[in-house]
């Protein structure tokens, strides 16, 4: 049984217990009044803007000493100095207010990565001026001086030791044979492989790289060799992942393990085989083929008849209603044939075969006809989320074969099984169908669905992935011949690269977006509530898209640097790319362009040909061709940088329109050291910039 105690109040309070304690911790709070007085304490001191931190003068100041609070945020202190502690932050504030803001910072950086924006650590290492500025610096280790008696006694000890020791390399030479043991077994497991298209054409670019090299026997010079080497030091750190948001797209990241779905993989895009369409059966009405014996009348193209519009092969009928409880926690819509998309309201039915869409950090419960539950879910990035989920959107479909069929398009959902019996739910994504039985009493699963375009994806095929949680419970998924089993805590994964649907992955806790609901901080709750409200009253004059947009447009000039990023977020859900592009070039605020990027990338990993509406975007906002050529180049990040890619996004440092030079910079800052990038600011007047990108220029190329 869990104690109450100072630290798991603390716990309680940053949503750091398991289900079980926090529900233990939450009845003890409850029935102590001095544990409420407390907990609403610490609540308001973490608010007070005047509070400064403690301050250690060193010497026997032991109590204000950071590395005791960090002890103690780590479980190591006990004793006197874990009492000593406790009672001077129950006797202080400013002591109160310190423990409990860095349990709250190491509460949040356990789930949610932590991305530190390029300025930020610019201006960071600006400040510091000695040799601990130096990013890759080590520390100098102290080593205790030896006696030259002592020193040549224990180097001849160890000869010693080692002189008859003939197995001294056995344990070399099993090394050796385990790797060529395992480099046989990739090189007959690859053989009969196709060789995909990507590495053929980076053969052949190789080829014709070296036939020019001998026409030309001018080699361009190389980079610096310190440069070289501090490019390649930093490639292998995980800071470099996260350097730039575009890098995101570029690299691999080294993520926390609720975000599974993070994306970045290096491999290749495959494109997506659509099912095969059956031609429609003859109805009555049509016109019958001509007699192949006598040619076709000649029809004049004014007199030709027209056929008639193809009826739907389905029947819309009410699958659930929305529950009136949820309409607080964000709007949801639903697009209706010939209508557009219309506002959810409270107790409305949901009819089959009709999109529904949940805006970024709303959510929307249904309770179905047949006693099952669903919840679709959106999600801001930085809450319980990296930057691939934002909205979310499904279709459910008419199906007398299962409980529930579902067609996912993008975002999360929650289903609960019907408590009076097993239930099936057939997910369908990308042509594919899996088909999911609940078994035990409330089961629960979860289901992600997201993509991002690769650098390195051929025609902007976007690699899309889906996963399907079982929360508590037990379920089968099936996939043709495939079938799998997953118990609580269990994921499946398929993306369109791989397939699946692969082995069941044990995990040692799940999402935080499927076990809590979002606790947004009160800046992010007043922005929400404000852009609802905003939206509510622009829908109640006309229930239309356009109104949407102008509710967006207006949330865009206010004070609040959230409402700003709901309604960025939002236009890109409703396909407004306009709005998004025109954004990149606009605001004093970097953040806000940040913001989007971030949802002009979601827009097009969201399925293929999408770059055709970002293109004729840039056009209308009155980019030229190359321009447009040079942004759709950059959104995609950096694939295999060489000395020329190098120098070409150096040489758009300078380019005359912010969104090249600061997307640019983004990218140069996922391939080379910060410490190589300082100075530059792409908002900066002309003279400063220029002379900061000469300066990149001078550290990279000297």
């Amino acid at each position: 049984m869990t104690r109450l105690t100072l630290r798991t109040i603390l716990a309680y309070l940053d949503d750091a217990l398991s289900p079980e304690e926090a529900k233990d911790i939450g009845d003890k709070i409850a029935a102590n009044p001095a544990a409420q007085q407390l907990m609403n304490r610490m609540q308001k001191v973490t608010r007070r803007r005047r509070l400064t931190a403690p301050e250690f003068t060193g010497g026997d100041d032991s109590l204000n000493d950071p590395n005791l609070v960090a002890a103690y945020l780590d479980g190591q202190l006990e004793g006197e100095e874990l009492a000593a502690l406790e009672k001077l932050c129950l006797e202080s504030d400013l002591h109160l207010a310190e423990l409990a803001a860095c349990h709250q910072l190491q509460a949040v950086g356990r789930h949610d990565p932590i991305t530190i924006p390029p300025l930020a650590q610019q201006r960071m290492y600006a400040i510091a001026k000695g040799p601990e500025s130096i990013p890759h610096r080590l520390p100098p280790v102290e080593l205790t001086p030896l006696t030259a008696r002592e020193d040549r006694a224990s180097l001849a000890a160890e000869e010693a030791r080692t002189k008859h020791r003939p197995w001294r390399w056995l344990m070399p030479l099993a090394a050796c044979v385990l790797v060529g043991g395992i480099i046989g077994l990739i090189i007959v497991g690859t053989q009969g492989q196709p060789v995909p298209s990507w590495a053929l054409r980076d053969q052949a670019a190789a080829t014709r790289s070296v036939e020019e090299q001998t026409k030309q026997p001018l080699a361009p010079d190389p980079l610096a060799p310190q440069v070289l080497k501090e490019m390649l030091a930093f490639a292998g750190r995980p800071e470099s992942l996260l350097a730039g948001f575009a890098g995101y797209a570029a690299a691999r990241p080294t993520l926390p393990s609720n975000f599974f779905l993070a994306m970045g993989q290096e491999e290749p895009s495959l494109p997506v085989k659509d099912a095969p369409k059956a031609e429609p059966e003859a109805k009555a009405g049509d016109i019958p083929p001509p007699v192949p014996d006598q040619p076709p009348p000649v029809i004049p193209p004014d007199k030709k008849e027209k056929e008639p519009p193809a009826k739907p092969e389905y029947v819309k009928i009410a699958a659930g209603q929305y529950e009136a409880e949820s309409h607080k926690d964000g709007l949801l819509f639903r697009e209706i044939d010939g209508q557009g998309w219309q506002l959810l309201k409270p107790q409305a039915f949901i009819l089959t075969h009709e999109p529904i869409l949940a805006l970024p950090a709303a959510r929307g419960d249904f309770q179905l006809s047949n006693k099952m539950k669903l919840s679709l879910l959106g999600s801001l990035p930085g809450s319980m989320s990296v930057n691939y989920f934002f909205e979310s959107a499904l279709t459910i479909r008419h199906q007398n074969e299962v409980d529930l069929d579902l067609e996912m398009e993008r975002g999360r959902c929650l289903i609960t099984r019907r408590p009076d019996a097993p239930s099936t739910v057939r997910v369908r994504f990308l042509g594919d169908v899996w088909d999911v039985k609940l078994l035990a009493p409330e089961t629960e699963i979860g289901i992600e669905v997201t993509g991002r375009v690769l650098p390195h994806a051929e025609d902007w095929l976007p690699h899309r992935r889906l996963a399907i949680y079982v929360v508590k419970g037990v379920a089968d998924v099936e996939r043709g011949e495939h079938k799998e089993t997953l118990s609580a805590r269990k994921v499946l994964l398929w993306d369109s690269v791989y397939g699946g649907p692969g082995p069941g992955v044990v995990r040692d806790d799940s999402p935080a977006w499927l076990t809590r609901r979002v606790n947004y901080p009160n800046e992010v709750r007043e922005a929400l509530n404000q852009f609802q409200k905003r939206l509510l009253d622009k829908l109640n004059s006309a229930n239309d898209i356009s109104w949407v947009k102008i509710a967006c447009d207006e949330a865009l000039m206010s004070r609040r640097a959230w409402e700003h990023y709901l309604a960025l977020f939002t236009l890109g859900a409703f396909d407004q790319i306009s709005s998004l592009v025109a954004a990149l070039d606009e605001g004093a605020n970097p953040y806000f362009r940040l913001a989007a990027l971030d949802a002009l990338l979601h827009f097009l990993g969201r399925k293929p040909d999408q770059v055709a509406v970002v293109r004729d975007a840039f056009k209308k906002r009155g980019y030229p061709e190359l321009d447009a050529a040079i942004m759709l180049d950059l959104l995609r990040g950096v694939h295999a940088p060489d000395k020329a890619k190098i120098e070409t996004l150096v040489l758009h440092l300078k380019h005359a329109r912010l969104a090249i030079r600061e997307l640019a910079f983004r990218n140069l800052t996922t391939v080379v050291p910060p410490n190589l990038l300082t100075n530059y600011d792409p908002a900066a007047p002309v003279e400063q910039r220029d002379q900061a990108a000469e300066a990149i220029r001078d550290r990279l190329f000297k």
